[in-house]
């Protein structure tokens, strides 16, 4: 299960990360 692969969760940690 690797949320950089399925890009759904990515999107969301990736947008909270990017603050």
């Amino acid at each position: 299960m690797n949320p950089f692969s399925d890009c759904t969760h990515c999107l969301k940690f990736w947008i909270e990360q990017n603050h």
